[in-house]
């Protein structure tokens, strides 16, 4: 059984792994944050993977699992994404964690660990749109960065362009993570991505962000990259 002691035992470690350097340095790409230990992502992955290694019933950690630190928040989405459970229960995993998500970083290393069955696809698109819709700005996120690293793909690039088309937020880091998604869907399917682009029906700092990134991409060819300039909305 996972106790409040052994709880006690991980934040220890926590602090005992910070770093006040990396404090400083990821603490300036969070504004807003103040609650950061300054332990690294790799450390913590290796500390998700002990965890999960040496206790008996992950539910029991989950239950314990605060907030205190972002360290914290990190470490559970992290463990969540390892954990090796059916896929109606990662679900449940997924459902119960988001609400904890309060910053772009946890929610993309977040997203980064879900890792839904090739048959179950279907089943995880129908579960994150809600959050597509949803008034909360990091589930917009969260639901944003899963379209992206799932769902960019032949069966799906239609669906998520115009997804993607619908969220008219005002909210940086949704605007931000919309930006990235089509800049991503450009390098994979420009014709389609293009093609909306050429509706100037996207947000216009969407739209410019976007390009910008798309820009940026090495996988871009310089005159496509040309191109792209005269869509950018004045």
């Amino acid at each position: 059984m996972y106790t409040q002691e052994n709880y006690n035992e991980l934040l220890q470690q926590l602090k005992e792994l910070a770093d006040p350097k990396y404090q400083k340095f990821h603490s300036g790409l969070l504004p807003g944050v103040d609650n950061i230990l300054g332990v690294s992502v790799p450390k913590l992955r290796k500390l998700a993977k002990e965890l999960i290694n040496s206790c008996d019933n992950i539910d029991d950690y989950l239950t314990l699992a605060g907030t205190e630190y972002y360290e914290e928040t990190m470490l559970e989405g992290i463990v969540i994404g390892y954990v090796k459970c059916s896929w109606n229960k990662k679900l449940k995993y997924i459902n119960d964690f988001v609400p904890k998500i309060n910053n772009w970083a946890v929610c993309d290393a977040f997203c980064g660990g879900i890792r839904p069955p090739k048959n179950r696809l279907e089943n995880f698109r129908d579960f994150i749109e809600p959050y597509l819709h949803s008034e909360n700005e990091f589930y917009v996120r969260f639901g944003v960065v899963m379209l992206m690293q799932k769902f960019i793909t032949d069966d799906y690039i239609d669906s998520t362009l115009h997804s993607l088309e619908q969220i008219t937020r005002s909210e940086y880091y949704i605007q931000m993570a919309v930006a990235w998604a089509l800049s991503v869907c450009y390098v994979k399917f420009p014709q389609q991505t293009l093609a909306l682009f050429k509706q100037y029906s996207l947000q216009p700092a969407v739209q410019n962000k976007a390009i910008q990134k798309c820009r940026e991409s090495l996988r871009v060819s310089k005159a496509d990259k040309a191109m792209l300039l005269n869509y950018k909305i004045k």
